[in-house]
């Protein structure tokens, strides 16, 4: 359908100002079957979809939007593209789009639109380079039919989506040969990720496991120059490796009837000789900090209470608070 020069000039002069040229042609020239809202979408594949409306199932193709086939790379990208959209569409309070369809011999062709500013889900697919155009069956106005040959023509320079593969895009439709090595290169790029990724995890694990067995490693020692000591456990917060605020929280568990034996005087030396002990083996590990490396406690065996700490304000005399 032709349009009068001066009205091509006017509705380009609003499209230029507003940079709603898909929008103006939709809801000033361009005569539609239905239009409404949906109260629900569905997939078919990268062209098509079903909408609710009214009571009834719609199947709509995407007006000048072609995709790869669905089991192509791209296709499946259109698929997925579509997907989110709809996902969009449908939850629930999002009345913010709207169907407009022609009847063709073929079924309905048709255009969404949503958000505010409108936005057209066809364009938006031949812009990222996701399906080129192809003139749907029936009357289009030419501003119509131009807004999407741009939409393409910036996909295709800025060699987005299917324009990044010279030859792909064919006049007819998509060159199955290219199709195919796209798709095998990126499955191939997919398992070397996949394989990167697995590879890291196990590093991690080992460095894991590693460094685990020289804390381990360390405060057996500790343990093993004292034979009052009944065994020591540890905790660490693996966030906080690499930060200043990082320690390892020890518990050096002492054997109750050891403890009940010995002296005030005793009982200090154990801790301070201990915890001097476990700071110098716990010192140069991948994370710990140098007189920082543990913050120590001392539990009874047995009993489990708490037996012996550091004093919250230290001004002289031993740091070491006895409780028992």
């Amino acid at each position: 359908m032709k349009l009068p020069v001066w009205l091509v000039i006017l509705l380009g002069i609003f499209a230029v100002a507003s940079g709603l040229l898909l929008l103006a042609a939709i809801f000033l020239v361009q005569s539609w079957d239905l239009q409404g809202q949906a109260t629900a979408y569905h997939v078919v594949d990268g062209n098509t979809l079903v909408l609710e409306a009214d009571g009834r199932q719609i199947r709509m193709d995407l007006a000048f939007v072609d995709t790869p086939p669905p089991d192509s790379y791209h296709g499946q990208k259109a698929v997925e593209f579509l997907k989110k959209k709809v996902q969009q569409f449908n939850q629930k309070g999002n009345d913010d789009h709207f169907y407009y369809l022609k009847k063709t011999e073929n079924g309905y062709v048709g255009q969404i639109l949503y958000g505010r500013p409108a936005e057209s889900l066809n364009d938006e697919m031949i812009r990222e380079g996701l399906a080129r155009v192809v003139i749907p069956d029936g009357e289009w106005t030419d501003i119509t039919i131009n807004s999407y040959l741009s939409a393409q023509k910036e996909a295709r320079r800025l060699k987005r989506g299917i324009w990044a593969h010279k030859g792909y895009v064919t006049k007819d439709g998509f060159d199955p040969e290219i199709g195919r090595k796209i798709l095998q290169d990126h499955e191939a790029a997919e398992r070397r990720a996949r394989q990167k990724a697995e590879a890291r995890k196990r590093k991690q694990i080992e460095e894991e496991k590693a460094y685990h067995r020289q804390i381990k490693q360390a405060l057996d020692k500790v343990k093993q120059k004292d034979e009052r000591i009944a065994f020591i456990r540890y905790e660490e917060d693996p966030s906080k490796r690499g930060k200043s605020s990082y320690t390892i929280f020890v518990k050096v568990y002492v054997k109750e009837q050891a403890w009940a034996d010995m002296t005030n005087s005793q009982k200090l030396s154990l801790v301070a000789t201990s915890y001097k002990s476990i700071q110098e083996s716990l010192e140069g590990l991948k994370y710990t900090r140098d007189g920082l490396a543990a913050y120590v406690e001392y539990y009874s065996d047995t009993a489990g209470d708490l037996v012996a700490r550091e004093k919250l304000i230290h001004l002289r005399g031993s740091k070491w608070l006895i409780l028992r």
